[in-house]
């Protein structure tokens, strides 16, 4: 993907909904492997920005664990299925990438969690 369209298809992934920049060090898991692959960099209830070290293939699915931690109280356990929107590679540092992840599958009881995470940290519900 080019520069243009990959700014492009940042800018339309920012647009979709407002996210809630996740200041807490939010770890990002595979599902299967139990890998972790990376930390969240924003999230909404919609999708998420991810920061990690390993490319990611654009349009691919997977299963995570998103663990938000809360001092003092048990973390909240996001299970999802996710779909890559987009990624970049960090100019300044090659070995790392961010990428755009919209979350197409929760469980009643995930999304239960997603949104009580939404009231308690402020994360964006539309």
């Amino acid at each position: 993907m080019n520069g243009a369209a990959l700014a492009e298809n940042v800018e339309t992934y920012k647009r979709q909904s407002r996210r809630a920049h996740f200041g807490a060090l939010a770890k990002v898991y595979d599902y299967t492997s139990k890998s972790e692959i990376g930390y969240l960099g924003d999230i909404s209830t919609r999708g998420f920005m991810l920061f990690t070290n390993r490319e990611l293939p654009d349009g691919g699915r997977r299963l995570v664990v998103i663990r938000l931690p809360r001092p003092g109280k048990d973390d909240i356990v996001v299970h999802a299925g996710i779909r890559i929107s987009w990624q970049q590679q960090e100019e300044d540092d090659p070995r790392q990438y961010c990428a755009g992840c919209k979350i197409i599958a929760l469980s009643p009881k995930d999304r239960l969690e997603l949104l009580k995470a939404a009231k308690e940290f402020g994360i964006s519900t539309s």
